[in-house]
């Protein structure tokens, strides 16, 4: 995002590279997420976005890195985590309601088969692919996270999962996601009970994203709050550094700030 106008662009590569030095250099970011802190930059055809961002973290982090998948770039993911000895976390995404694409699950056995543990991720619209009942929506999305937890281990007992729901709920005006709503959190404190009933660890990444585009009060105030309740309902970790707009845009300046309250 741009500091003078706060309206959203593609980084360059060295903005792409900065953003990851300073992430790697935060005392409370122990990971990187999937498209963080940004997916591509300039010079990037669509097609190499995801690999050219995984070689980006590889070469300017030391710290775990999430991945995602599509059009078969996990596999270069993979191959570069294993030619650098780097920590990989793979990802198997749902596609409500109680579907898993071909895609996912082809991710899911390369992950397994190289190794890495994998992130099982719901993650519906309230109103939309979701029920709009809090309740509705845990039952779904608890059956998702539940069967990609069991498809990872049939392939391979003992296989290390997380899990992970980014449910939102429906902006009943726009037809959009509402990013920042205290219904996020409210969803996930049964979601996160629930999961910790089960013993399985869990990424809480929809609780912290705001709907604000600048660095301001409603950011602080929507990601504050979201945070603090995720983090006393039972989140093993936590999206949140740098990112703006839902997780659209991010800046180093949002992410130091971020390490500060985390901190």
């Amino acid at each position: 995002v741009d500091l003078d106008t706060w309206e959203p662009r593609v980084p360059t590569r060295k903005e792409n590279y900065d953003g990851v030095t300073v992430l790697d250099a935060l005392d409370n970011c122990h990971f990187m997420d999937a498209y963080s802190p940004y997916f591509g930059f300039e010079g990037v055809p669509e097609v190499m976005k995801m690999p050219e961002s995984d070689a980006a973290k590889i070469r300017n982090s030391t710290k775990v890195q999430g991945t995602g998948y599509g059009n078969d770039c996990e596999v270069f993911c993979i191959q570069m985590s294993q030619a650098v000895g780097a920590d990989l976390v793979g990802r198997c995404l749902a596609a409500p309601p109680l579907t898993y694409y071909a895609d996912a699950i082809e991710a899911a056995f390369r992950y397994i088969e190289a190794g890495f543990p994998m992130q099982l991720c719901a993650g519906g619209i309230m109103g939309a692919t979701y029920p709009a009942t809090i309740a509705g929506a845990v039952v779904i999305g608890n059956a998702e996270c539940i069967a990609g937890i069991v498809l990872t281990q049939l392939v391979k007992p003992g296989h290390g999962n997380t899990v992970s729901s980014f449910t939102l709920p429906l902006n009943m005006r726009t037809g959009a996601p509402d990013f920042g709503q205290i219904g996020i959190s409210l969803f996930h404190v049964v979601f996160n009970q629930m999961w910790r009933r089960y013993g399985i660890p869990i990424y809480g990444n929809a609780d912290t994203p705001s709907s604000s585009k600048a660095i301001d009060f409603q950011c602080g105030y929507e990601r504050g709050i979201n945070l603090t309740i995720n983090a006393l309902c039972g989140a093993n970790s936590m999206l949140i550094l740098g990112g703006l707009h839902g997780e659209l845009t991010h800046h180093p300046i949002q992410a130091i700030l971020d390490d500060d309250i985390v901190g």
